[in-house]
C-alpha cells in the first residue's frame, strides 16, 4: 500500500510539471549549437539568454548587439533555449515571450538556474524569454526586428 501511494505521488508530481519545463530535457544531445542574435531593429539591444550545458541550465546577460551586427551570446548542448531583448536605454521597448524567468541587473551576470523554480533568487527580477527551437546543431540566428515589420509578432520590437 505505501508503495502504491507513493507512485501515486511520484506520478501527480510529474503531471504537474509545465509542459514546456518537461519538453527541454528531451533535447539534451552531444550535438553544439551556437546561438546568435542578428539586430535588424534600428536600435542597440541587450540579451538575456537561458541554454542548456554540463547537464545544468544556465543564465547569462546582458550582451549587448549593436544595430546590424550578428553576435554569438551562447553555445549549448540542447536545441531548445530561451532568449530575450531589451532596447539599449529604454526598457520599456523588448522583444519578449511568455516564459517566465529570472535576469539579474544590473549584469553581467552567469548563474546556474532552476528553470522551473517559482521564485526568484535574491536580487533577481523577472522576464518573458522567448522559448526558442533549433530544428538541427550548428548556428541558429535570432532576428530582432522593428515594430511593424513583416516577420513572426514575438521578434518584433513591441512596447510592454
Amino acid at each position: 500500500m505505501r508503495s502504491l501511494l507513493f507512485a501515486a505521488a511520484a506520478a501527480l508530481t510529474l503531471t504537474s510539471v509545465p509542459e514546456a519545463a518537461a519538453k527541454k530535457d528531451e533535447y539534451v544531445s552531444t550535438g553544439s549549437l551556437d546561438i546568435q542574435v542578428c539586430n535588424r531593429s534600428g536600435y542597440d539591444a541587450f540579451i538575456a539568454v537561458i541554454s542548456r550545458n554540463e547537464g545544468g541550465w544556465l543564465a547569462s546577460g546582458w550582451f549587448r548587439v549593436n544595430n546590424g551586427d550578428c553576435n554569438s551570446v551562447a553555445t549549448t548542448n540542447n536545441l531548445v533555449f530561451y532568449l530575450f531583448a531589451e532596447q539599449v536605454g529604454d526598457m520599456d521597448y523588448v522583444w519578449a515571450g511568455d516564459f517566465e524567468q529570472c535576469v539579474m541587473r544590473p549584469g553581467p551576470y552567469d548563474i546556474r538556474v532552476n528553470p522551473n523554480a517559482e521564485v526568484c533568487p535574491s536580487g533577481m527580477t523577472t522576464e518573458q524569454f522567448r522559448e526558442l527551437e533549433a530544428a538541427t546543431w550548428g548556428t541558429y540566428s535570432w532576428y530582432l526586428t522593428p515594430c511593424g515589420a513583416n516577420t513572426a509578432p514575438d521578434e518584433r520590437r513591441v512596447e510592454r
